[in-house]
Parts: C-alpha cells; structure tokens; sequence
C-alpha cells in the first residue's frame, strides 16, 4: 500500500525529479464534484454545497498534495480554488483525488491529480465552472498578452 509521506519525511527524501518543484503552502478551497443526479444521499448534498478549506503542501504540473479535515474517496472529482502568493486566483480547477492518508486525528492527507473536463464522466453533465489547470493557465497568459497589447496600444496613441 502506497502511504503519502508527511511534510516532514517529504523534506527529508533526496530530490530526484527531472521537473522543479514548488513548495509553499497556500490556503486553497475545494468543493467535491457529484453527477448530476446525487440520488438521496443528503450527507453528499451537503458536502456538495459547501466549500472546504486545505492546505497546499506541494503544487506540481500534474498534480498537488494537500492537508484537510475531510476525508474523500479516492476516485472522487473536485473542484480547486488556488490562490497564488502573487494575488492571482486560479478557480474551479478540476482534480481527481488518487490518494489519501490520514496523517493525525483532524488532518488528512490528499494526493490530487489535475484533469482535463474529457477525464470527468460523462453522468456528471456539462460543468463550464470546471477546467483543467492547463487551460487555466493558458487563459492567464492570454490575458496577460492582451493587457500588454492594449497598454502599448494606449501608450502609442498618446504620442
């Protein structure tokens, strides 16, 4: 059985990846993602409605590990609001939970894989408040683009 190591044995193993590694630790919320029909299960109502607080310990391209207080099945869909120590708000990014670990009696461990909107089921229905953290990111830089484009624009027409 796969365990998720802790903040502390994670600071301890040798990095040996390829990619570079952030390690910060946000404050994040997430909501877990239901089908469309829930059925009469009222506890994931519930659950689907609100919207949970973690903690970021490690934020990679495919995927994060955070720390909760709510204990999810692996498998499960959820939605990520990530705010970045820049001020920036990455919303509804679509994770899938593929590990959990209970670290101590209120704190659980979650390793949460990043998905495309093709990954999610199709019984779960067309969610546009959900996308990928690629396609995130790629509306950010297009953003960006066009804001630098308009301020050039301005600045020339000043002239």
């Amino acid at each position: 059985m796969n365990t998720l190591p802790t903040q502390k044995q994670y600071e301890k193993k040798p990095k040996k990846r390829k990619w570079v590694r952030f390690d910060f630790s946000p404050q994040i919320t997430f909501s877990l993602l239901l089908p469309e029909n829930p059925g009469s299960d009222p506890q994931k109502d519930l659950i689907r409605k609100a919207e949970h607080r973690a903690e970021m310990l490690e934020l990679q391209k495919d995927g994060a590990l955070i720390a909760t207080d709510l204990s999810l099945e692996e498998g499960s869909f959820i939605s990520l609001n990530l705010s970045l120590e820049s001020g920036m708000l990455l919303k509804g990014i679509l994770g899938k939970v593929k590990r959990t670990e209970k670290e101590n009696q209120d704190q659980i461990l979650m390793g949460i894989e990043f998905c495309s909107k093709e990954d999610l089921p199709s019984f779960y229905g067309e969610s546009s408040e959900v996308k990928s953290l690629e396609s995130k990111l790629k509306e950010i830089i297009l953003d960006y683009i066009l804001k630098k484009k308009r301020e050039k624009q301005k600045a020339k027409s000043k002239c």
